[in-house]
């Protein structure tokens, strides 16, 4: 059975995902990105962890979290602003995710080399309508 949740409270939880996402991410979601590429180029060896597979688990996470509160809202109260809030946040959270996935396949593809496509601009996060919406500045279109 559903478990019922004043309003407010529910609003809480948004915000309380939304602020462990900004608190994880930092202050710029591009930086994050970057500073993933960085790590990804600076990584000890093969053995240890790639920063784009934990960065991708952790949006993975924020998703799941979202997806649930985001259904959790909409069975409970309709489609309304707080349910439209938690799905803007899903999508820019699949941007961030998508363009992980986009360097994951820069690394793998003999045929693509990952530090010209990042120094030419080409890797998803340094298009420039992808920076506005992973940022923030401009809402996801529906």
């Amino acid at each position: 059975m559903l478990k019922l949740y004043p309003t407010s409270d529910l609003r809480w939880r948004i915000g309380d995902i939304q602020n462990a996402f900004d608190h994880d991410i930092g202050a710029s979601a591009y930086r994050w990105m970057d500073r993933i590429y960085h790590d990804y180029q600076h990584k000890v060896s093969s053995s240890s962890k790639c920063p784009v597979d934990e960065a991708s688990n952790i949006l993975l996470a924020y998703i799941n979290s979202m997806e649930k509160l985001s259904t959790e809202v909409l069975n409970v109260y309709g489609t309304g602003d707080d349910w439209r809030r938690t799905r803007q946040f899903i999508k820019r959270v699949r941007l961030l995710l998508e363009c992980c996935y986009d360097m994951e396949m820069k690394i793998i593809d003999p045929d693509e080399d990952l530090e010209k496509c990042y120094t030419e601009g080409a890797l998803s996060f340094q298009k420039p309508i992808n920076q506005a919406w992973i940022e923030g500045k401009v809402p996801l279109p529906e």
